[in-house]
């Protein structure tokens, strides 16, 4: 939450280091927050992400969020390309979530939709 805040309120980070993001959305299929096993199995999904994005020094993960059936993971970083080739293999693998996709944020107004 503290680096959101940072974000909007434009202190901490530089800017230009988190021009670029990506959002990953994966189905749910228990009620509209997902299973207690969905949420689980997610979270360590994003931990794994996480772990990835440092490993390959491409950006910062910023949480998760839940609701409308569908939960949402988010990373940011100066180039949103770099921080999908480091998380794609881990979404490739997962076997919790048959469906989802990813948007890549390219600046202020490019966006690229992928499906998995």
């Amino acid at each position: 939450m503290m680096r959101f805040l940072q974000r909007i309120l434009g202190r901490g980070n530089n800017r230009r280091d988190e021009s670029e993001w990506i959002a990953i959305y994966l189905a749910l299929s228990g009620g509209v927050y997902g299973t207690e096993q969905e949420r689980d199995n997610l979270r360590s999904l994003g931990h794994e992400i996480d772990a990835a994005i440092r490993r390959h020094n491409v950006g910062i993960f910023d949480g998760d969020e839940f609701g409308n059936r569908e939960a949402g993971l988010f990373a940011y970083g100066a180039n949103a390309d770099l921080i999908f080739q480091a998380v794609q293999p881990l979404l490739l693998c997962q076997e919790f979530f048959p469906r989802g996709y990813v948007i890549k944020r390219y600046g202020s107004a490019q966006s690229e939709r992928i499906e998995f």
